[in-house]
């Protein structure tokens, strides 16, 4: 996705344990919190990182082990890596591209009248993104109604997949994140996608 909309995301900073507050680490200190931080012998579900105003993300030992050579990396960590880079202050990450986080359950891609777009359920936040290259503002009562009714669809899904999950109240929230226009009538599967 590019260019998200403002208000769609926030800016959030990563919790710094107390004791390393204002401390500048040398190689010395940066190779002691790896061992620690990778120590087979310690507890593999202790959190050694929690990302301040997002209790969902938080890292234990085997996530951080899963950094270590020749392993896979997990989607913990990617999911980690997706939230820096999305608030990242850097231009290429605010302007140029969102990534994606694993948090997004699936996509349904949707075709109708011959325009292709794309669903996305985010499965933390509850929410669903609709991705349409020929979004320009509010949608008509008719599609405005069949949003409704496949985010109703994606949740009654995830509740069979997911016992735990507890389906909203009313619809899901909808964003409607800013995606490049084609400039043609036939594109808007690869530009909405």
């Amino acid at each position: 996705m590019t260019q998200m909309e403002k208000k769609s995301t926030q800016c959030t900073s990563i919790k710094v344990h107390p004791l390393l507050k204002g401390r500048k680490l040398d190689k010395d200190d940066e190779e002691r919190l790896r061992r620690w931080a990778t120590n087979g012998l310690l507890e593999k579900r202790q959190v050694v990182a929690s990302y301040e105003g997002k209790q969902h993300l938080v890292l234990v030992r085997e996530d951080i082990c899963t950094l270590l050579p020749q392993r896979w990396v997990n989607s913990n960590i990617v999911q980690w890596m997706c939230s820096t880079f999305n608030v990242s202050e850097s231009l290429r990450f605010r302007d140029d591209f969102y990534c994606i986080p694993p948090e997004i359950l699936w996509f349904v891609l949707v075709c109708i009248d011959r325009h292709w777009w794309l669903f996305a359920f985010e499965i933390a936040q509850k929410r669903l993104w609709v991705l349409d290259s020929m979004y320009s503002g509010e949608y008509n009562d008719d599609r405005s109604n069949m949003h409704a009714y496949v985010g109703k669809i994606i949740e009654d899904i995830a509740k069979v997949l997911m016992s735990a999950y507890e389906p909203t109240e009313n619809d899901l929230p909808r964003f409607y994140p800013s995606v490049p226009k084609q400039h043609n009538g036939c594109d808007c599967g690869v530009f909405g996608v």
